[in-house]
């Protein structure tokens, strides 16, 4: 009787702990939480990379996103100031776009709204950075999206196992 009741006991416990362990935690740290503009560099115009998971306001993103540049750049004090408008005005519109955002919009549509004011945005740089400037910026965004993809392929890979037959004999 007793092996019984220990036994209903350990099991009873043992459906619990895996009951809970597929219930997703709610508590993040948050040193091991980054936001998306921690990750993103200077401008960069590849697809969500500008979206914004944390509480930072535009104000605050356009900020860092300009500082950022203006190191990477060398840009002056009159370059910055415009940079920090126009990146100000961009994040400012990816806001709006995302309170106005109901269910049943068309994603491909948001999206194509995006690259639209990103396009906007970069001509926007054009006007005032140096084609030196701007093939420096540009070529960092394109690195920085082969990056992304090549590590989104390398997540995405499952991998394969190898069976040596010599070591199995």
């Amino acid at each position: 009787m007793k092996k019984n009741l220990l036994l209903f006991a350990c099991a009873s416990l043992f459906m619990v702990g895996t009951t809970f362990a597929q219930t997703k935690s709610t508590e993040t740290s948050g040193s091991s939480v980054k936001s998306s503009t921690e990750t993103s560099t200077m401008g960069n115009t590849a697809p969500n990379a500008s979206t914004n998971t944390s509480k930072d306001s535009a104000e605050d993103r356009a900020k860092k996103d300009t500082e950022k540049m203006a190191s990477e750049l060398n840009m002056t004090a009159d370059q910055k100031q415009k940079a920090l408008q126009t990146n100000l005005k961009y994040y400012r519109a990816l806001d709006e776009m995302k309170h106005n955002k109901t269910e049943d919009s068309n994603q491909e549509a948001a999206q194509a709204h995006k690259d639209q004011l990103n396009s906007q945005r970069r001509d926007e740089f054009h006007t005032f950075l140096s084609d030196e400037q701007m093939t420096k910026m540009e070529n960092k965004v394109t690195h920085d999206k082969g990056d992304k993809s090549a590590n989104k392929s390398d997540k995405s890979a499952k991998p394969v196992k190898t069976t040596d037959k010599a070591s199995d004999e």
